[in-house]
């Protein structure tokens, strides 16, 4: 194989060979043969095949690329390589093991080359099979490699991955490589390159393939997309010369995170300062956001005392802003709280205690305002405010301000009849001076007043970020108790094998798993946050990262207290300790699933309040998928029945949905 582009010379120098192939096959790596990497059960391709493809393919700067069946990540490297920084380059497999290797292989290869490092596209790898039809390759990509050989039946499936404007596909197809043409209005055209011999693709049961398009249907239902941040574009007339307003959000947003950990309040914190909620980077710019991952021990959740069956759904009746002359205390004291459930945090939000509110102290002296020259007013209390940053944040003042009417400018505004919490306005006012929640949390019970704030003075993107954080907290008390269930389902079963051997089929201690497209985030969406962490919302509680409190659990915490010592010795000290804790972080996550189940009829009454959309689908899907518990709680008994039969209304559309898939691939003449 001559290469006849430089380019793909230059990508195969920067991405060595002897740098993705494992060590034991390290002797092996310069000889222009195939590769069996037997424990990883996949093959590396000989170089110049590899060549040969890169060639067809006729890869430029800003290509979408998939390499199917990614293996190591040679061919993926080098399509990054190809792509440059303003491409794109995803790769699938099948294989868990693979996968990982292929993350260490990229990620030395970015350390080790600074080259690759500042040149090449950004890469994702991904648990998958390519045959399983997931909206979000369709049509996206404008070149596609596979590395395994494909049934001439499933090509057009491999060509629905192709972008409207066409592409390009190099697969084997039986013996041939074959380069797959598509152009710009839809023809498909076929040209040999060679004869080859490769493993065929693995192809998907039709059970797994409606799995996993009902997997991808749920992912999308718990997705809230929260918008960039308008922050230093909306002060940037308040600031003086050279300020950084946008250091300026992502240091508070960084003290969130610092005070809540990783709970929701970092996720929060995370997602303001990125403006979007798109899943994480992992180091080294490889991310792996697509495969599975286990949660380990230690990061089971602590449930608290539940707010949110008792908190109200504020009406969003609106209400005039007047000038007030009611005489009120400005340092008048928020009235004791009853249930301290924090959004974003632990302890309560504000001043601490008097003297300067947190978001005027830190916001102050970066904008240089001054002192403040008018405050929100509420029941017992009074909370000071900058006009030009109120008019600048918040729509309502805006246009109330520019109104021309008789007391447009009001130094005082009273706070709506129902928009009656301290706590509540002044986590509003901590978003429009610093553009995140306050580190020191949101009372539960006030989390729906604080979203009455952002739809009633017109911040946009404080609701969205609230409707995302309540949806995150939801759906992660369901993964971290799925979490604990499949973790013992896989304990029983080892047992099992191991008490009953010989009484099942040759080879039956388990089957070898076949991605469907079942995926979680690894990183969490806009941050950290999910099963882990110290926040809480809305009774939802998050540890702080180890066992779950002890002295919450009666014997099964005791147990786990290694302090408390045992009459067995220290092997059976160490067992004992394990179990326990195991035991206490299974009661952990289905106390904070109890919660969650408790909370959803209520939540959905909230979203469907105020009109959040996106809260609304996540909760539908908990609902749907934790019916039985849901469905017997108070909290849904209680829903109206309009929302009852919405929740019907949604199943029905998804069985529908589920036999309108089975129907098609009948048809289609699918396998089992």
């Amino acid at each position: 194989m001559i290469i006849t582009r430089e380019a793909i010379s230059r990508a195969m120098l920067a991405c060595p060979r002897d740098l993705f192939v494992p060590p034991p096959h390290r002797a092996e790596a310069l000889a222009d043969r195939p590769i069996r990497v037997e424990a990883a059960g996949f093959n590396i391709s000989a170089p110049h095949v590899q060549a040969a493809a890169l060639e067809a393919l006729a890869l430029e700067p800003g290509c979408r690329v998939l390499d199917v069946g990614c293996g190591c990540g040679i061919v993926t490297a080098y399509a990054a390589y190809l792509s440059g920084s303003r491409g794109e380059v995803v790769g699938v497999d099948i294989r868990p093991a693979a996968l990982e290797l292929a993350t260490g292989n990229l990620q030395r290869l970015r350390q080790q080359n600074l080259e690759f490092s500042e040149v090449a596209a950004p890469i994702s790898l991904e648990l998958h099979n390519v045959f399983v039809p997931l909206r979000r390759h369709a049509g996206r990509y404008d070149a596609v490699h596979v590395g395994g050989a494909v049934p001439e039946s499933r090509v057009g499936e491999l060509v629905a991955l192709l972008g409207p404007r066409g592409g390009r596909i190099v697969a084997p197809v039986a013996s041939e490589l074959r380069l797959i043409t598509k152009l710009p209005d839809g023809t498909v055209r076929h040209r040999v390159l060679s004869s080859v011999a490769f493993s065929e693709l693995e192809l998907p049961r039709d059970v797994e393939v409606v799995q996993a398009i009902e997997a991808e249907r749920s992912e999308r239902a718990r997705r809230v997309e929260v918008p960039g941040s308008t922050f230093a574009s909306d002060l940037a007339g308040l600031a003086p010369p050279g300020a950084d307003l946008a250091a300026l959000a992502a240091e508070a947003a960084r003290a969130t995170e610092a005070e809540g950990g990783s709970s929701a309040a970092g996720a929060a914190a995370a997602a303001t300062a990125e403006g979007t909620s798109s899943p994480r980077k992992a180091a080294n710019g490889v991310r792996a956001e697509r495969m599975e991952v286990d949660v380990g021990p230690g990061k089971a959740t602590k449930p608290a005392r539940s707010a949110l069956t008792a908190a109200a759904v504020a009406p969003a009746s609106p209400v005039d802003i007047s000038r007030e002359d009611a005489d009120v205390d400005d340092g008048a004291a928020a009235p004791a709280p009853s249930d301290r459930g924090a959004v974003a945090g632990g302890a309560a939000a504000g001043s601490g205690g008097g003297g300067v509110p947190a978001y005027l102290s830190r916001a102050a002296a970066a904008l240089q305002l001054g002192p403040p020259d008018c405050g929100l007013v509420g029941p017992g209390w009074r909370l000071p405010a900058h006009r030009r940053v109120l008019q600048a944040r918040c729509e309502l003042l805006r246009a109330h301000a520019g109104s021309g009417m008789r007391d447009s400018d009001a130094t005082t505004f009273a706070a709506p009849p129902e928009l009656d919490s301290r706590e509540a306005v002044e986590a509003f006012l901590h978003y429009v001076y610093l553009d995140c929640l306050p580190p020191g949390g949101v009372e539960s019970s006030a989390m729906p007043q604080l979203i009455h704030a952002g739809i009633y003075f017109g911040c946009h993107r404080l609701v969205k970020l609230c409707e995302w954080l309540l949806a995150k907290e939801l759906m992660a008390a369901g993964e971290a108790a799925a979490a604990k269930a499949s973790a013992a389902s896989s304990r029983a079963g080892t047992q099992g094998q191991g008490q009953g051997q010989g009484q099942g089929p040759p080879g039956g201690g388990g089957s070898r798993e076949r991605a469907s497209g079942r995926s979680t985030s690894s990183g969490g969406s806009g941050g950290s946050g999910g099963s882990g962490g110290s926040g809480k919302i809305f009774g939802f509680a998050t540890g702080a990262g180890g066992p779950a409190d002890a002295s919450a659990r009666g014997p099964a915490g005791a147990a786990a207290d290694p302090s408390r010592g045992s009459t067995g010795g220290s092997g059976g000290d160490a067992a004992a300790a394990a179990a326990a804790t195991e035991a206490a972080e299974a009661a952990a996550a289905e106390e904070l699933l109890a919660s969650a189940v408790a909370s959803a009829g209520p939540l959905l009454a909230l979203a469907d309040e105020y009109g959040l959309d996106g809260l609304r689908g996540v909760t539908l899907q908990f609902i749907l998928d934790h019916f039985e518990a849901v469905s017997s709680s108070e909290g849904y008994r209680s829903m109206p029945r309009g929302l009852a039969d919405a929740v019907a209304a949604e199943a029905v559309a998804r069985y529908r949905e589920l036999l309108g898939s089975l129907e098609r691939m009948a048809l289609q003449g699918g396998g089992d």
